[in-house]
């Protein structure tokens, strides 16, 4: 990391988890190895996050996605939800994608589905269709023939024009 100033111990902490995460990409053929590292990188940032320290959005959210790549749904799921409601992660119609996303990872379709209703709550999310349309393909694993439909054509009325309207 170039530094034009003095390195803080953010700087520090930021390149170790860097380092870490380098090191798990770099070693993708190996599975149990790369599991280490990104270990190491999530005990290091949360050690740096004990501290004060890697506690901006982005921050939040890059842990989120190491407990993923090690596939701790759970765990990514709980930083996750908890982070948009409490401002530590910004609360973007993507990241309750994700949420959802993890969600089907660990087979809880109606947690996704109960997810993606919370999120269309918000009005920035409601307007283009998208999440009804997820909403209807999570009911469309679920064989719920009605809620498909009446998902699938609320997001037809917001204009979202799905390629398979059922």
């Amino acid at each position: 990391l170039l530094v034009t100033k003095h390195p803080t111990q953010k700087d520090y902490w930021l390149q170790l988890v860097g380092i870490y995460n380098a090191l798990a990409a770099s070693t993708s053929n190996n599975q149990e190895q790369q599991r280490a590292y990104y270990a190491r990188a999530v005990n290091a940032a949360e050690s740096a996050q004990r501290l004060g320290f890697l506690n901006a959005p982005k921050d939040n959210f890059n842990l989120v996605s190491m407990y993923d790549q090690v596939g701790q749904f759970g765990k990514a799921i709980d930083l996750l939800y908890a982070g948009m409601k409490e401002g530590k992660i910004e609360s973007t119609l993507k990241n309750w994608q994700v949420l959802a996303y993890f969600y089907e990872q660990i087979e809880q379709p109606d947690q996704a589905i109960k997810v993606l209703k919370e999120a269309e709550q918000n009005p920035a999310f409601a307007s283009g269709g998208e999440v009804d349309r997820q909403i209807a393909d999570l009911y469309y694993q679920l064989d719920n023939t009605r809620e498909v439909y009446n998902y699938t054509k609320k997001a037809v009325a917001k204009g979202n024009h799905v390629k398979n309207a059922y």
